[in-house]
Parts: C-alpha cells; structure tokens; sequence
C-alpha cells in the first residue's frame, strides 16, 4: 500500500467500526457512548463524511485532576 493512499483506509467504514468497538471497551455505560450509539450508523457515517471531507474537528479535551486518598 502507498503512503498517499493511506487515508482513504482511516475513513473507510469497516475501520471505523474497529476503532469504535476498540474505544468503547469498559465504557458501555458511560453517558457519552450510550448517546454515540443510539444513532450508531447515523454517527459513523457522519464522522466519515467529516474524514473525507476532511472538516472533521475532535472537541477539546477535558482536564481533570485526580486525588488519591491515602490510607
């Protein structure tokens, strides 16, 4: 496979499917996929068109501080 043909292969449908299964292990309850996937193929043909069309701009990650408590 070509480098210049490699990013046809990060929109392509049946890769993003992998990459959705892969990132909602061990967060099948949380909010946000529960959301994502009440409209699963709506959503991932979505974000293939932003792909391709390349207008596809992930939102900005959240800070959070973790405090562990000692024992």
């Amino acid at each position: 496979m070509e480098i210049n043909n490699l990013y046809p292969e990060v929109y392509n449908l049946n890769n993003l499917i992998l990459a959705w299964r892969k990132a909602r292990k061990g967060k099948t309850k949380k909010d946000y996929v529960i959301e994502f996937e009440a409209n699963l193929t709506e959503n991932l043909l979505e974000l293939q068109k932003e792909l391709k069309k390349q207008t596809y701009y992930p939102e900005p990650l959240k800070t959070f501080i973790l405090r562990l408590q000692k024992s």
